[in-house]
């Protein structure tokens, strides 16, 4: 009986793994990931970042850009605050430094194209991606 829990248990941490795993790798060349990382949800930096978000959803949708909202213990994809998935691999790959907050960009690619510890702009965010040569291309043939 030992052995059939120890097997449910291993099964269940590979799903959970294999599952995070497959929200960020199924979306290379579909979708840019903007990974916003936070040791406290309550931290004023952390929801300063959400705020400097507000009324992008179209904005985000135009860049192909998907967030992943990321705690110790769980992620949201998206701004949607009932969705929440038990996870510690998420954070525990990406989450390099002691500040509150990490805000990181993920190109088409799956290469890290920005790290960031202090209040990223919403602005310099789109700046950042237009310049980008897959953006450009998405622009010109969109015309």
């Amino acid at each position: 009986m030992k052995f059939c829990k120890n097997i449910s248990c291993y099964l269940l941490l590979c799903f959970s793994v294999y599952s995070y795993g497959q929200n960020i790798k199924q979306q290379q060349w579909k979708q840019r990931i903007l990974l916003i990382l936070t040791n406290d949800e309550h931290s004023v930096e952390y929801k300063r970042q959400l705020n400097e978000f507000n009324d992008t959803t179209l904005d985000f949708k135009e860049r192909k850009l998907m967030v992943f909202r990321v705690t110790p213990n769980s992620y949201r994809i998206g701004f949607d605050e009932t969705k929440k998935k038990a996870s510690t691999e998420l954070f525990k790959k990406y989450k390099k430094n002691k500040e509150s907050v990490e805000v990181i960009l993920i190109g088409l690619d799956g290469g890290v194209k920005l790290r960031k510890t202090s209040l990223l702009r919403k602005t310099a965010l789109f700046a950042l991606i237009d310049g980008m040569p897959m953006r450009k291309s998405e622009l010109k043939n969109k015309n």
